[in-house]
């Protein structure tokens, strides 16, 4: 079954933690243990994250920081280099000016051409530091002056050279060229200034950074400082909360350890592979073996309750909802010594961290076995010595009345009359409590079969018809149209019916009537009984069907165990029996069996020529519940499709001959009107004939043909035949008046199935899965929480369910529940509404 909107997935409890609303025990989620009352919970990766991120980048970030600085140190470091070497680079070549002009001036004034030697050597010198000085500082006029300079030292030297000693006096007295070495000495100290300003304030710049690194390193020594303190702390918190969580734990297991070893029923914990884990006192006790001999031992040595293969978990029932069977009665346990001990076996679920635990609680059920065999042998002793000395007595009495010992005066023959009738009485009370007793235990066979109610009600009229018309009553008996079949015994039927209709004819005047009617209400055969009397009273009709119940009223000398066994025949046949109010007063008794279903199987049509592919998908489809109707011609399905019942599903097999294929595919791509029919293709050549239809398709079927992909179509035309009808609503309520008013109030929005019982919708839940269930809690055979671990879909996700009662609703199942709404506080209205927004996806408002 598909999923409808409402019943999707959704992220909330699961149904194992839903108690009952009076359960106060909250077990610690699976994977979480508990400690001294306090849950563990495990460390969170995203502190260990968020540190493990923070560090590294705070170490980052420092790093950077000192790159930095680093790189504002290097910078310093080259304006001195720059500075200084600026400043040597004009020194060398003020000096080296100094020495061609030293040398200039001594030829000129001694006239000895040795006093030139150096002239030429100081003029290189000053052209390379001239080029040094130009890359440095990049100042083009200090070029240019000493340009200048050489010059005139060269027009002097050539006057000198030329003899005009005079006239190289004279231009070395006019002082140009002193004016020229002072604009250069004073452009190179303006350099030199410049360069030692810039040393400086690099320096102080440096300076600074120097005390922001000294105060920003202090403050990230003081906030290290700090996180080692607080780590620290929260080191000792964890160590703390550790220690404390160490010895909760330690008292947690002595207590529990002293609670199993003081219950004195056996318990048995096994691992999720099968093996005994633990075991407390009792089990030792009850299985003769010593502390730590059972550790490890497979659980076939002392129980057969996980047979057959697969793992533990499997073989012993375990489901997502819980174990199929909890409870194991009648069990075998073996001891260390080969003895066998009965046992009933209680099996329970314990969430462990390391997987999912199997507790099974073993009661000795020895002295209760005693004691049904010591009841059992009283039961077959009354039926020996009570009905044969009866039926002797009740065959005497009888001879007496008729005479055989001679005609009996007046008196003498109205005391026999009364002996007789009290010895039936007796012997009807000695027949009742044996067949109860069978009834009870289990021990009394039905012989089921296939059975009318209807004629089931009209033989139990016939027996009881001359009982009636001696007092006058009328016995009417009513039934629908057609057969009301149910499966049962049917003498075991007619004797409970025949037990309500006897309690009637006592019970209701002398001329009145009787009705016994069959009739068919939801899904299931309906068998009343219904008088004219005085009805039951207000206070005995919650005890009306308990063993030798009676009203105080009752003048009619049952044995009040007629209406007991009506109830466990009735719950024999997984029925139900209850009172209510004739129409027109009264009391009527209703007696409702399950029908027995003829489920219509889902139609497939297939055209095709193929004798293998008919009978491959036949055989398929088959399989899966449903008929294949084969056709071979076009308007076949034309009519199938126009039908009060088209089928489930149109096939079309492709590969027909050669000469009908054409028409086939001009056909199919003219998208033909088959309804809401899903369709599917089957061809040997998938791949070309899948862009030539214009229509969708629920299966392509590639020859040799799939049996899952057939399946797959078959699920995918269900699904959409379910999802055009709505969603399936299941209403679980035991008012069948308010019952009746709710399905009045939910028409038009989907299917409505209704359960008076947990009987019932544990049925309808077999044969139907609901997409929304409405919910009573007060039903007559139990708690609606009792159908919570059947309300998972076929995906296994809860089915969306609205608790509608009026008790008290426990947190666990509001968690549950899509919506809570109480009784008598809610309108139908609003219900429908709630049911709608659950039917939409939407969240309802409860």
């Amino acid at each position: 079954m598909a999923v409808w909107p409402g019943g999707r997935c959704r992220a909330r409890n699961t149904v194992d933690n839903l108690r009952p609303p009076d359960a106060s025990v909250r077990s610690a989620p699976a994977g979480e243990p508990m400690t001294g009352g306090a849950t563990l919970r495990p460390p969170s990766p995203v502190q260990f994250v968020a540190l493990a991120i923070l560090v590294p980048a705070i170490l980052v970030v420092f790093a950077l920081f000192l790159g930095g600085e680093y790189s504002r140190v290097q910078e310093a470091r080259r304006v001195a280099r720059t500075s200084a070497e600026v400043t040597k680079t004009a020194l060398e070549l003020r000096a080296a000016l100094r020495q061609a002009e030293t040398a200039q001036r001594g030829y000129v004034l001694t006239r000895n051409p040795r006093f030139l030697a150096p002239y030429r050597p100081a003029q290189r010198i000053a052209e390379a530091r001239l080029a040094r000085y130009r890359t440095l500082t990049g100042d083009a006029a200090v070029e240019e002056v000493v340009a200048a300079k050489f010059a005139e030292m060269d027009q002097v030297l050539s006057l000198g050279s030329a003899g005009r000693w005079d006239r190289a006096a004279t231009r070395i007295a006019d002082g140009e060229g002193l004016a020229l070495m002072g604009r250069i000495e004073r452009l190179m100290q303006a350099q030199i200034d410049r360069s030692d300003r810039q040393t400086k304030e690099a320096g102080d710049r440096f300076e600074a950074r120097s005390r922001s690194v000294q105060r920003r390193a202090w403050a990230l020594v003081a906030i290290i400082t700090v996180a080692l303190v607080l780590g620290l702390a929260v080191l000792w918190r964890l160590r703390a909360q550790r220690w404390a969580a160490a010895v909760a734990a330690q008292d947690a297991s002595t207590r529990h350890r002293a609670i199993l070893d003081s219950t004195s029923d056996a318990i048995v914990i096994f691992n999720p592979s099968g093996s005994i884990e633990q075991a407390n006192a009792a089990a030792f006790r009850l299985l003769g073996y010593r502390p730590g001999e059972l550790e490890r031992r497979d659980v076939a040595c002392i129980l057969d309750i996980a047979p057959g293969e697969g793992t533990f978990h499997e073989r012993v029932g375990v489901r997502e909802d819980g174990i199929a069977a909890p409870m194991r009665v009648d069990r075998t346990a073996r001891a260390s010594d080969g003895r066998e001990v009965p046992v009933d076996v209680s099996l329970g679920l314990m969430p462990l961290p390391d997987g999912l635990h199997v507790v099974a609680s073993l009661r000795d059920v020895s002295e209760r076995q005693a004691v049904e065999r010591m009841k059992s042998d009283f039961i077959a002793t009354v039926s020996h010595e009570l009905r044969t000395p009866l039926t002797s007595v009740i065959g005497a009495l009888g001879l007496l009345r008729a005479g055989s010992a001679g005609e009996l005066p007046g008196p003498a023959h109205n005391l026999v009359a009364i002996a007789e009738n009290n010895a039936r009485r007796l012997i009807r009370l000695t027949n009742d409590i044996l067949d109860l007793d069978k009834l009870s235990s289990g021990a009394m066979q039905l012989e089921m079969a296939e059975i009318d109610l209807a004629e089931v009600a009209a033989d139990t009229a016939e027996s009881y018809r001359a009982a009636a018309e001696a007092r006058g009553i009328r016995i009417a008996v009513e039934a629908d149209d057609g057969p009301l079949t149910v499966s049962g015994d049917r003498q075991r039927l007619i004797q409970a019916a025949g037990n309500l209709l006897s309690n009637a004819i006592r019970h209701t005047p002398d001329g009145s009537r009787i009705t016994i009617a069959t009739r068919s209400q939801d899904g299931r055969a309906l068998l009343a009984i219904s008088d004219e009397g005085a009805g039951v009273p207000m206070e005995f009709r919650d005890r009306i069907f308990d063993r030798f119940a009676q009203a105080p009223s009752d003048q009619g000398g049952g044995t009040g165990l007629g209406l007991a066994i009506v109830r466990e025949i009735v719950g024999g046949h997984d029925g139900s029996v209850w009172y209510e109010e004739a129409p027109g007063g009264g009391a009527s008794f209703v007696i409702a069996l399950d029908r027995v279903r003829r489920v219509a199987r889902d139609r497939i049509m297939l055209l095709s020529e193929d004798a293998k592919t008919i009978a491959r998908i036949a055989a398929m489809v088959e399989a899966d519940g449903a008929v294949l109707e084969p056709v071979s011609t076009i308007a076949a399905v034309e009519a199938a499709a126009r039908s009060a019942t088209p089928p489930a599903l149109f096939l079309f097999d492709l590969d027909l001959a050669a000469e009908r294929h054409a028409d086939l595919r001009t056909w199919l791509e003219r998208d033909p009107d088959l309804g809401e029919v899903p369709r599917a293709i089957v061809s040997q050549a998938l791949a070309q004939c899948e862009a030539a239809l214009p229509f969708d398709v629920v299966g392509w079927f590639a020859k040799p043909i799939d049996e899952a992909a057939v399946r797959s179509a078959l699920h995918e035309s269900r699904t959409r035949r379910q999802r055009a009808g709505g969603p399936v609503i299941l209403n679980v309520e035991d008012d069948r008046d308010l019952g009746t008013v709710m399905a009045a109030a939910m028409a038009g929005e989907g299917e409505l199935l209704t359960a008076p019982d947990l009987a019932t919708a544990r049925r309808l839940l077999k044969e139907r899965t609901p997409d929304i269930v409405i919910l009573d809690l007060a039903l007559p055979d139990g708690n609606g929480i009792e159908l919570l671990p059947h309300l998972i879909d076929a995906d296994g996700c809860p089915i969306p369910v609205v608790v509608h009662s009026a008790q008290a609703v426990s947190q666990a199942l509001v968690d549950r529940a899509a919506a809570v709404v109480t009784k008598s506080r809610t309108t139908l209205p609003d219900l429908r509404s709630i049911v709608r927004a659950i039917a939409d996806g939407r969240t309802p408002e409860s």
